[in-house]
């Protein structure tokens, strides 16, 4: 049986034609994509060097003890510069580099406006330690020195800094105290750990660690309970499991 060379010959032409228009259909992709690039260029390079969107006007909002012009030394945003030429992204995040700014959101608005939105970091309690008083938000970052007594809380110990973790379970015991609608003036830490709460006008009221830190949702029942029995509740330690203890004078 002899060989069908003219169907193996067609065969292989189909092939190399197949190659040849893909390879076809791959540069004219490249020509299109390359012509509407150039076109873009075109049409965009009047727009983005026109005097009509260059930044006018920087306004910044949400601040609160943060001066408007901190906010926008940290933005840095050249003057003179196109409104397409900032970099949103890079702007909100050297701004929110700050420990005392919590959130950034930055916007263009057509034609010449940056609108600069933020969210500072204000304080929910006072820090005291050696070396002096600090400002903590309500997520327990540290943000500096007190600059100004107010009727914050007060946490009271030392070695805050070294040990993170028990500024978060003050945090907590204080979240959960707000949630309850009650309010201490001040909780004191040991070198050990143990925790002396004082409600404002208010017993003492000595603290456990978790799961114990669940008594809490007791305490306005026991703080009710101080009139009708016409005894003045001196301390409520809720340091132990299974009970709660309650000392009157």
């Amino acid at each position: 049986m002899r060989p069908d060379f003219q169907k193996g010959n067609s065969s292989l032409e189909h092939v190399v034609r197949r190659k040849y228009l893909r390879r076809q259909r791959k540069l004219k992709a490249l020509i299109l994509v390359a012509s509407l690039a150039v076109l873009v260029w075109v049409i965009g390079k009047p727009i983005l060097t026109s005097p009509y969107f260059k930044i006018k006007v920087i306004r910044v909002e949400g601040t609160n003890r943060l001066s408007q012009a901190q906010i926008l030394k940290w933005a840095d945003i050249p003057s003179g510069q196109s409104i397409f030429q900032v970099n949103l992204r890079r702007i909100a995040q050297r701004i929110s580099s700050s420990l005392l700014v919590r959130t950034t959101e930055v916007k263009r608005i057509l034609p010449s406006t940056v609108l600069i939105r933020v969210e500072e970091r204000m304080p929910f309690v006072y820090l005291s330690q050696k070396g002096g008083l600090y400002e903590v938000d309500y997520e327990g970052v540290i943000l500096g020195k007190g600059k100004k007594i107010t009727d914050l809380p007060m946490i009271i110990g030392n070695g805050w800094s070294s040990r993170p973790e028990r500024i978060k379970l003050v945090m907590r015991i204080l979240h959960a105290a707000e949630e309850l609608e009650l309010s201490f003036s001040k909780i004191e830490m040991d070198n050990k750990g143990a925790m002396v709460g004082y409600l404002k006008n208010g017993p003492m009221i000595y603290l456990g660690k978790s799961p114990y830190l669940a008594y809490l949702s007791y305490l306005p029942l026991v703080l009710a309970a101080k009139g009708s029995k016409g005894r003045d509740i001196k301390y409520v330690d809720i340091r132990f499991q299974d009970q709660i203890v309650v000392g009157t004078e």
